[in-house]
């Protein structure tokens, strides 16, 4: 008997299955019936991520959430924060992103990750005209943005990085340029 269990499984031998096997079957089966429902056919591609925020271009107050580092098209090394519009009204609670181009990451890409950035870069000049100088000439304290209010320029994204209209309906707002504290 245990050489057919071994050959046949529990289910020749004693006519059920495994409580795991009946878990995962019946997991599919109601992902079948709610892709079903929904018109998903099963013949597409999904949408990764969230739908980016568009909100009318101009000049914002926002507040500093944090940034990654990042690497784009598996060679460009990029620091992106991300900032939150506070003005009151509709665009409240908005999350922008503002790129910054880096020398190099240092390490993984990351939350909260290291990078190298030029002493005349984006990064350093915005940093350097919003909070001053940093301690050390070696390093860029981002956490210093967690404790104030920015003004921003806000755009809209029209082209692709090929120069390429955008179709209306997935374009989305990006941080230009911070441009000073908030008074």
């Amino acid at each position: 008997m245990s050489q057919n269990h071994d050959e046949l499984g529990a289910s020749a031998v004693y006519g059920v299955r495994p409580i795991g096997a009946t878990m995962a079957s019946a997991k599919k089966a109601v992902s079948r019936l709610l892709d079903k429902a929904s018109g998903n056919t099963g013949d597409g591609g999904e949408i990764d991520g969230g739908v980016p925020a568009l909100i009318p271009q101009g000049v914002y107050q926002l507040r500093f959430e944090g940034w990654s580092t990042v690497m784009l098209f598996g060679r460009s090394p990029k620091v992106v924060c991300w900032w939150s519009v506070v003005d009151c009204g509709e665009h409240n609670g908005a999350r922008l992103p503002r790129w910054y181009n880096a020398t190099r990451i240092i390490g993984q890409p990351i939350k909260n990750g290291r990078f190298k950035a030029g002493w005349s870069s984006e990064l350093f000049r915005e940093f350097a005209t919003i909070c001053g100088m940093p301690g050390r000439s070696d390093r860029i304290p981002l956490t210093r943005y967690s404790t104030i209010i920015v003004e921003g320029a806000v755009e809209t994204v029209s082209q692709d990085r090929a120069q390429q209209e955008i179709p209306e309906a997935l374009r989305y707002s990006v941080v230009r340029k911070l441009l000073r504290k908030a008074a």
